[in-house]
C-alpha cells in the first residue's frame, strides 16, 4: 500500500488494517500447507514494514522489536498474533485430524506412519513428508506434556508414563510385558520381571 494511501493511514489505521485484514489473508495457505520458517520470515518482515510505513518510498526504523509487537496488549505489546502461534495451532489440528478423522487423507496418513502403534514408541522415519514431520513434533509435544488420570487401569504399564518419569520401555525385555496393563501390574504389586526393581 504504498502511495497516497498509505499516507492516509494513521499508526492504529495501519494496526487494525494489519490485525484483521492483512494478517488473515495467508490462514488458507497456512491451513492446508506446512510453511517453511523462511515464508514465515519473510511475512513477519512485510507485516512490520507495513506498521512502521514508508517516508517518499523509505522505510522508517524499526523502534520496536517484532517480538515485542507480537506480544499480548496485557504484555505492553500491540495484541498481534505471531505467525508461529498460529502456523503451530494448525498443525496440532492436523495432527488431531489424523488421530481422529473418519477422511481419506487421516487414513492414509494412520496407515502409513502410525501403523496402530503407541504414540509413544511412533519413530520419525527420513523418508516422511513434511506434513508428516510436522505432525510428528506434534505428538511429542504432546506425549511429553500431556498428564494420565488413574480410571479402570487399561493402560499399558510399560509405554505410558504412569509414573511421570518416563516409560519403562527402555528396559530390556520390557516389551514381552508390553500387553500387561497398570490395573493388572498393581494387582500383582507390580512384581513383574525384567522391571519391577526399577519401580
Amino acid at each position: 500500500m504504498d502511495g497516497w494511501s498509505n499516507k492516509l493511514l494513521s499508526n492504529g489505521g495501519r494496526l487494525i488494517l494489519l490485525k484483521h485484514v492483512l494478517a488473515n489473508m495467508p490462514i488458507y495457505l497456512f491451513s492446508a500447507f506446512s510453511v517453511p520458517k523462511s515464508i514465515e520470515r519473510a511475512l513477519e518482515i512485510l507485516f512490520s514494514n507495513f506498521i512502521w510505513g514508508s517516508t517518499e518510498g523509505k522505510k522508517k526504523r524499526k523502534w520496536i522489536s517484532w517480538l515485542k509487537i507480537t506480544r499480548p496488549t496485557a504484555m505492553g505489546g500491540l495484541g498481534l498474533r505471531p505467525l508461529a502461534v498460529t502456523l503451530k495451532a494448525f498443525r496440532i489440528k492436523a495432527t488431531w485430524n489424523i488421530l481422529n478423522a473418519d477422511t481419506l487423507w487421516a487414513s492414509f496418513m494412520r496407515a502409513k506412519y502410525i501403523k496402530g502403534k503407541n504414540l509413544r514408541t511412533i519413530n520419525l522415519i527420513a523418508s516422511a513428508s513434511k506434513s508428516w514431520r510436522d505432525s510428528w513434533c506434534c505428538l511429542q509435544e504432546l506425549v511429553e506434556l500431556s498428564t494420565l488420570e488413574f480410571g479402570p487401569g487399561d493402560l499399558s504399564v510399560i509405554t505410558e508414563n504412569w509414573r511421570g518419569s518416563g516409560s519403562l520401555i527402555h528396559l530390556e525385555g520390557s516389551m514381552d510385558y508390553s500387553h500387561i496393563t497398570h490395573k493388572e501390574a498393581a494387582l500383582a504389586h507390580f512384581n513383574i520381571p525384567p522391571f519391577s526393581q526399577d519401580l
